[in-house]
């Protein structure tokens, strides 16, 4: 039955991404057939611009400002059409979201299981085990992080090396312009200008101060924003994984005299089932203080006679006094 449940999970897991992946589809379809038929773009233009609005590029190059013609309609649409874009856009950052969450909850009942292995099995070869498996796994996690990483910075060296060997001098659309007179009449890119380039791109920043200009310049951008995006996604992922799968990593070997005082926070000398219960909910980040408290306070709304335990009988009279059970709101 877990099998099956896990195999479930990934069976939906997958026909969401596939789901996002046809409307994304079909939001760049539309997108071209307005842009290429209404505006006269080349295709390179409009899957250029495309890309920078779901990227969340932005650059400002192409806008609906560009096309006098039909100005006011085409403000229109592409508004209607970025609203859509950050429908998708929030889909897949949820995704992204929930894989991380799902993650670290995984990582949080793998920790619980073993710490309970712990306190059966105290002896010293279980804990030289568990300890030398954290360290492995805090090792892979920094090795995931590096190689993300790498891989991101990858991308913008690959950006700066493409726009630098075509896009130093880019004359396209200024009078006058060669490649003697270039950096006079401000068409020339510096080195840094090209890292800059790759970095708000890559980072999804885009000013605007600064573009691909040229017909080839667009088309390797196309395709570099969907990669490079996506490794900064991929990096911030694994980033935000080692952060709180980090904070996570020491939680509970076996008892001891402070944590043993920790959980008993009726101060009675005696740590029974609920005070165990909260004290690793709350351990493990499962669940935090207030929320705890307003589950107790619940309790004790509806224990009328103060025992510590609901009967059914306290039930009844809750609802013959026409209380529903909910404590009043402060």
């Amino acid at each position: 039955t877990r099998e099956w449940g896990k195999t479930e999970q990934w069976d939906k897991a997958k026909l969401r991404w596939m789901f996002i992946g046809m409307l994304v589809g079909f939001w760049f379809l539309s997108g071209v057939v307005v842009y290429y038929h209404v505006c006269g773009w080349s295709l390179i233009d409009c899957v250029y611009m495309l890309t920078q609005v779901i990227t969340t590029v932005g650059y400002g190059d192409l806008t609906p400002r560009l096309w006098d013609a039909t100005s006011e309609s085409m403000k229109f649409f592409c508004s209607v059409h970025i609203l859509i874009c950050n429908t998708l856009v929030a889909g897949i950052v949820s995704q992204v979201a929930d894989q991380v969450l799902n993650s670290i909850s995984k990582k949080a009942k793998e920790d619980v299981e073993e710490s309970n292995e712990a306190v059966k099995n105290s002896g010293g070869a279980v804990r030289e085990s568990k300890r030398k498996k954290k360290d492995d796994e805090k090792a892979k996690q920094i090795k995931n992080l590096i190689l993300s990483f790498t891989v991101f910075f990858f991308f913008v060296i690959v950006g700066t090396i493409f726009f630098s060997a075509t896009e130093l001098c880019v004359c396209d659309g200024i009078d006058g312009c060669n490649e003697d007179n270039c950096y006079d009449v401000g068409a020339w890119k510096s080195y840094m200008d090209t890292y800059y380039l790759s970095c708000i791109t890559l980072t999804t920043v885009g000013f605007g101060d600064i573009s691909a200009s040229s017909q080839v310049g667009r088309v390797f951008a196309t395709l570099w924003m969907f990669v490079g995006v996506g490794a900064m996604v991929n990096f911030v992922t694994a980033f935000s994984e080692f952060i709180m799968n980090g904070d996570k990593a020491e939680r509970f070997e076996v008892f001891s005299e402070d944590l043993f005082y920790d959980m008993d926070t009726s101060g009675d000398g005696v740590v029974d089932r609920g005070e165990f219960l909260i004290f690793m909910l709350q351990r493990y980040e499962m669940v935090d203080q207030s929320t705890i408290n307003k589950i107790l306070k619940h309790f004790e709304y509806m224990d009328v006679d103060g025992t510590g335990s609901i009967s059914l009988d306290e039930l009844r009279r809750l609802h013959a006094l026409g209380m529903t059970g909910e404590p009043v709101a402060e």
